[in-house]
């Protein structure tokens, strides 16, 4: 489910397909789908509840010591991540601030990586039970001029989300528009991406995400080409350990959609944390022609610190996608 494939799932297929740039290089980080987020009720929306009242240990940074990734997270005086700052070597360290007003919340970020400049603003809308409901992205990545080479991508997103009577993300939809200048070429795509979860005994035990897309390629002489393709991705959860789901869930919005963690939410309604999440992807022509396909598996472990919340999370399968979690009064 997941911030780079999302963040994006598109603009990465992109980036890749087309070979031409690297963004962000996000390091030891299983990224699939960010829409399989699952924002749980109250708790994990606008934090409204806690305003004023006393300190509590929030999550400040989030690392891993052999990629030498880390994110950190601001509060301002309500408890309420205002600004996180991720950087993964040797990329610059992105730095992002948080804007609240009422039932929303803004997020803008701006940041060079090589020539190229990445930018992007969000507005993220929460329903009365401050659940988040709906989000719309703009996204640009534009290369700083070159000789002989000119390269951009402008990115629409919006997305709504429905949820069952736990509170835990049933359905998301996404609705985007991508549009890539290239050498005098534009390419425009369109997706609609769908993400359902079952959830059983408290716990999410399986996602599937489909991608319907179509490209438009538009030439300098005004000739045009398309084609479409589809991505499916299939993802399962197993909790025979039964690893308690424990951590600070006050900012957990922020903690799914801004950096998930190999397909692990925070959600304070589910009961567990997964040991073992397994997953298959493929992708289709127009023609229903298998053109890519890949299958994961990825084991993991937590520990907890001394008031039992979660302090790591170890990917026994893949080294580089564990994390350690740091606390702090707040």
């Amino acid at each position: 489910m997941p911030f780079l494939f999302w963040n994006r799932h598109r603009s990465r297929i992109f980036l890749c397909q087309l070979a031409k740039i690297q963004v962000m290089k996000i390091t030891g980080i299983a990224l699939a789908f960010l829409i399989a987020i699952t924002i749980s009720c109250k708790k994990d929306g606008i934090d409204k509840t806690e305003q004023g009242q006393e300190k509590k240990p929030r999550i400040v940074k989030l690392y891993n010591d052999l990629s030498k990734f880390e994110i950190n997270y601001g509060y301002d005086d309500q408890a309420r991540v205002n600004f996180y700052s991720y950087q993964s070597p040797p990329q610059a360290a992105v730095n992002s601030n948080i804007g609240y007003s009422n039932n929303y919340a803004a997020l803008s970020a701006i940041h060079t990586a090589g020539n190229y400049v990445y930018s992007t603003n969000t507005t993220y809308i929460f329903d009365v039970e401050n659940k988040l409901a709906k989000f719309i992205r703009y996204e640009s990545v534009r290369q700083v001029p070159i000789t002989n080479f000119s390269y951009q991508i402008l990115t629409y997103d919006s997305a709504v989300y429905s949820y069952n009577t736990s509170g835990v993300v049933r359905t998301v939809r996404i609705y985007g528009r991508d549009t890539i200048f290239q050498n005098g070429t534009k390419t425009v795509r369109l997706d609609t991406l769908t993400t359902q979860n079952t959830i059983v005994g408290g716990n999410i035990t399986s996602t599937n995400d489909f991608v319907n897309s179509t490209l438009t390629d538009i030439y300098s002489n005004g000739s045009t080409n398309s084609w479409r393709e589809t991505i499916e991705r299939n993802t399962a959860y197993s909790y025979v350990k039964n690893y308690k789901n424990q951590t600070d869930f006050s900012n957990a919005w922020v903690f799914n959609v801004v950096r998930p963690i190999n397909n692990i939410q925070f959600n304070a309604q589910l009961a567990n944390l997964p040991d073992r999440i397994t997953g298959t992807s493929v992708t289709k022509d127009q023609n229903g022609t298998v053109t890519a396909s890949s299958n994961s598996d990825m084991t993991f472990e937590y520990t907890y610190n001394t008031i039992g919340n979660l302090s790591e999370i170890v990917c026994t399968s893949d080294p580089y996608s564990s994390f350690k979690v740091v606390y702090e009064e707040k």
